[in-house]
């Protein structure tokens, strides 16, 4: 593409709220086509149109729209492309609001809305041309849903969502964008990888777009120009920044899985390996890397690994993943934290679990702390 004039490296950040248009000819041209023009920064903006087309380089054959949260992606495309003639199956393992809304928000779109153990080839009755929300890999145990059996049951006439933030944007094998509908991210984690941008996105096809088009600009969820323009230009770092935490939560994970076979930890997740070795095979079929999320169940109680949480060098207790940070939480004390012992027992997290997400510092000093958290020693 040709310039007369020097053009920015950084994606244009237009705050305005709305566009003039000289003619009622050029108002006729917006309204032929209004996705792809400029009226009102409720509907778009050169920002968010311009990471739109980024991101759907990455996906070819998906149509992309940017919304400002994750959540904002998953309640607009939920609401959207609801049925009250049809079931919605949530996987029985998913983030905390999307629990919330399988409890308080889908039941008045959706015919009746039901859980699925969505890691065992489906054999429930009723499952046919229904609609299913899926979260690969699942938070917190890091296991991979069975979309591609899913996505037989649901046919042609059923959608399958699918949740894929944990995998890391841009991660998905061709078996899983293949059997998914929908695909969802939370732009805020791996694609801005900074911690300071919120950003949603959801990838259509063609055919679907439109509509999600309508429904974003009713409910006002468009990701805001600044963070659009932000988390733009970060992607531009993604590969490598991505590649970097890969590279170093194998070095953790070599570490830990040597701790396992001591016995200094109960548990060990992550896609294929540790407690979701029977996913092995399965994993790599449908994600190219197994990302930079680690689980882990310790020897050591709750209260152990909180009296230790001063003495971490790099590792720091926050919510979120996909960032340059190395970052933990403990579930229970964080997105459980509004649970009874009961309630976090009945949905199978252990009070002790650990969820570390691998960021871009040295390994060994990640290693390091992961072990202070775990065991009280900086040292295998």
């Amino acid at each position: 593409m040709e310039h007369d004039v020097g053009y920015p490296l950084v994606p244009k950040v237009d705050v305005s709220t709305a566009h003039a248009f000289s003619s009622a000819e050029a108002l006729s041209a917006y309204h032929r086509k209004p996705r792809l023009g400029l009226r009102y920064s409720r509907d778009g903006s050169e920002a968010s149109q311009a990471l739109e087309s980024y991101l759907e380089a990455m996906y070819p054959g998906f149509r992309a729209l940017t919304f400002n949260s994750g959540m904002a992606a998953i309640t607009t495309a939920m609401s959207a492309f609801s049925t009250s003639t049809k079931k919605l199956f949530v996987q029985q393992e998913t983030y905390r609001k999307n629990r919330f809304l399988a409890k308080n928000l889908y039941p008045s779109l959706w015919k009746l809305v039901e859980t699925i153990d969505a890691f065992e080839i489906p054999t429930t009755h009723g499952l046919k041309n229904q609609s299913f929300f899926l979260e690969a890999p699942s938070n917190p145990h890091l296991r991979i849903p069975l979309v591609a059996d899913i996505k037989k049951h649901a046919g042609n006439d059923g959608m399958v969502f699918v949740d894929a933030t944990l995998a890391g944007i841009g991660n998905e094998q061709p078996l899983l964008l293949d059997n998914s509908d929908v695909i969802i991210h939370s732009l805020t984690k791996y694609a801005n990888g900074y911690n300071d941008s919120f950003g949603g996105l959801v990838l259509v096809r063609e055919n679907l777009i439109d509509e999600l088009w309508e429904y974003r600009s009713a409910f006002g969820t468009i990701l805001n120009p600044r963070d659009a323009s932000n988390i733009h230009t970060h992607l531009k770092s993604y590969r490598i920044r991505f590649d970097r935490q890969v590279s170093n939560t194998m070095a953790v994970l070599e570490v830990l899985n040597r701790m396992k076979i001591e016995g200094q930890i109960l548990k060990l997740f992550y896609p294929g390996s540790g407690e979701n070795a029977d996913q092995k095979e399965i994993a790599p079929s449908f994600l190219k890397s197994l990302g930079a999320v680690i689980s882990l169940v310790p020897q050591a109680s709750l209260a152990e690994m909180q009296e230790r949480i001063a003495e971490l060098k790099v590792l720091k207790m926050a919510p979120s993943f996909g960032s340059i940070d190395s970052l933990f939480e403990f579930p229970r004390t964080m997105s459980l934290a509004s649970l009874s012992d009961d309630e976090v027992g009945s949905i199978g997290i252990a009070s002790n679990l650990i969820r570390v997400a691998v960021g871009i510092e040295e390994p060994d000093n990640i290693i390091a702390d992961v072990l202070r958290l775990a065991t009280g020693l900086a040292r295998p």
